[in-house]
């Protein structure tokens, strides 16, 4: 399947109107179907914008879900448009440790967010023989982020000892963070 984020600007806000209107004329087709949608993420972000000395961190997969439902309306006999609208968990974890000579950090970060995605997707149907079904597609996706948060701990040894705990609500903007406990995410 594919997938292309939009930014949201004012013709990115046209067309997630345009699709979440999708939805309500799907009264006026034949034989649509509607159904709810729920599932398990397992996500990584190997590279989420303007961090700080990003090349120096290791980024692992979180757990996260999904939840929304979808629509299924037909085209043809053997072609659907299947438009979706999604709550969807997306996030990292992030280790660091830097040994520069008199001070080290080690950083252990989780970083939740929360966005909501609308797919649109082109499928196509077709029966092989009676017991064996195939199906292929391609689409796209709008997505904005409305929540998240991140949790973790900073360590910095050297001549002083401190400690750091982390547990901040995502800020979702364009722009440069300029430290950990300020980072920003584009939305």
């Amino acid at each position: 399947m594919f997938h292309c984020l939009v930014n949201l600007t004012n013709s990115g806000v046209k067309k997630l109107i345009f699709c979440a209107l999708l939805f309500s004329f799907t009264t006026s087709f034949g034989q649509v179907s509607l159904g709810a949608l729920a599932g398990y993420n397992d996500v990584n972000l190997s590279n989420i914008g303007n961090l700080p000395f990003k090349d120096y961190h290791y980024y692992s997969s979180i757990n996260s879900f999904l939840v929304g439902m979808s629509t299924e309306i037909p085209l043809s006999k053997k072609w659907f448009l299947e438009p979706a609208l999604l709550y969807f968990g997306n996030g990292s974890h992030i280790s660091w440790q830097s040994l520069t000579p008199g001070i080290s950090w080690n950083l252990d970060l989780d970083i939740h967010l929360y966005y909501l995605r609308i797919p649109v997707n082109i499928i196509y149907k077709s029966n092989l023989v009676k017991a064996i079904r195939v199906f292929a597609g391609a689409g796209v996706y709008f997505s904005r982020g409305i929540d998240g948060r991140e949790n973790g701990l900073i360590i910095t040894e050297g001549a002083i000892t401190s400690s750091q705990n982390v547990d901040n609500n995502i800020k979702f903007a364009k722009g440069t963070s300029s430290s950990w406990t300020d980072l920003t995410y584009n939305p």
